[in-house]
């Protein structure tokens, strides 16, 4: 039982957040990576910004737990079984920062 119960807590996250119409827009992520008033053990900061480098999919799972509230544990599964879509929006959001920068 307690299998159910936890397939169907995934099931949910997963439509709570993929029905999230900011979960894949550059921009939203960008003000969100940049937004000082998050709490400090999350590594996105403006002082970072831009840095391809330091862009990782824990800044994407982050971002995508910001937007729902989601528990760590979660959080983490809807990464795992979205892990495609969560690199390619990473992936598009490197794209977007390197042509910030060279404009």
């Amino acid at each position: 039982m307690f299998g159910c119960r936890k397939k169907l807590r995934i099931a949910e996250a997963k439509l709570e957040l993929l029905a999230h119409r900011d979960l894949t827009r550059v921009s939203a992520f960008n003000k969100w990576f940049c937004d000082d008033t998050k709490p400090r053990e999350i590594y996105a900061h403006s002082g970072i910004y831009l840095r391809t480098d330091k862009l990782s999919i824990h800044h994407i799972q982050d971002y995508w737990q910001s937007l729902t509230k989601l528990d760590d544990e979660l959080i983490k599964e809807v990464i795992y079984n979205h892990y495609a879509l969560a690199s390619s929006f990473q992936e598009k959001v490197r794209l977007a920062w390197i042509k910030q920068l060279h404009g």
